[in-house]
């Protein structure tokens, strides 16, 4: 009795498997047409909105060229004249005197520095941090501390 059963049960679901591939197909191509239907949709209301939006910005560019061309700038200043070029001045002939730069001057004798007025305090020297260290392993290894180490 149960393999009549079993036996049964395995055939109407083989032949009910059938029924749902064929059901399958159909849904996948309605939900398919729907998809495309929503998603057409979509595009439109976002080229509404987009259509919607440029308007409005170009009225409101439209508002702000009027209001700008309200204040009519100050003509700009006339360019002044350009320079002239520079003139080749005519080769001078080479003179026979010796000395043609005039007079010769002496070089100044430099002075001497002023001594300072009150003595010169020596700069205290800070001594140099304490340094320790040790060797490990044929390394070694050094550490300074700002302060004398006793």
């Amino acid at each position: 009795m149960k393999n009549i059963f079993l036996i049964t049960a395995i055939f109407c679901l083989t032949f009910s498997g059938i029924k749902a591939q064929n059901n399958f197909e159909t849904w996948r191509k309605q939900s398919n047409k729907d998809f495309d239907n929503y998603k057409s949709k979509r595009e439109q209301e976002f080229q509404d909105y987009r259509a919607k939006a440029n308007a409005d910005f170009a009225e409101f560019m439209e508002q702000s060229w009027k209001r700008f061309n309200a204040f009519k700038g100050i003509p700009a200043p006339k360019l002044p004249d350009p320079v002239k070029p520079p003139v080749v001045e005519p080769e001078k002939k080479p003179t026979t005197d010796l000395l043609p730069f005039g007079a010769i001057t002496p070089i100044p004798i430099p002075t001497p520095r002023p001594q300072p007025l009150s003595p010169i305090r020596p700069i205290p020297v800070t001594p140099e941090p304490a340094k320790s260290g040790f060797s490990f392993l044929f390394s070694e290894f050094l550490t300074s501390y700002p302060y004398p180490v006793e």
